[in-house]
């Protein structure tokens, strides 16, 4: 349903469209979400990396599903906010390269994670 109104969107703006359904879940569960969102003609998969783990997101990325895999980062927060850490919000966004996600949401230029890029 998602899909077909992309595809509206598509045709009454002349603009490309994309939906990146959130698969997150446990390793097989993920998979499972993932082909069918390759099944019903899905382009995109949004994976928490925080929450599932690189070794999930390893195993989506295996699983050659043909998808762009974007990893998002809910409750980075919790690790990236607060000087007292030692995890920078750029840390995470390079382990996501690293497990090959296509994309990473890496925080605004002002705001949530300027606290431990400045050092």
């Amino acid at each position: 349903m998602t899909l077909k109104a992309r595809d509206r969107a598509e045709k009454e703006t002349g603009e490309r469209k994309f939906y990146m359904p959130n698969v997150t879940s446990e390793a097989n569960e993920m998979i499972r979400r993932a082909e069918f969102v390759k099944s019903a003609g899905g382009e995109y998969a949004m994976v928490d990396i925080i929450t599932t783990g690189f070794s999930a997101l390893q195993t989506l990325r295996q699983a050659e599903l043909g998808l762009v895999i974007h990893a998002h980062r809910a409750m980075h927060a919790a690790l990236t906010r607060s000087d007292s850490h030692e995890y920078p919000c750029s840390q995470s966004r390079n382990l996501a390269a690293s497990q090959e996600s296509t994309s990473c949401i890496i925080g605004a230029i002002v705001g949530r994670c300027t606290a431990q890029e400045k050092r």
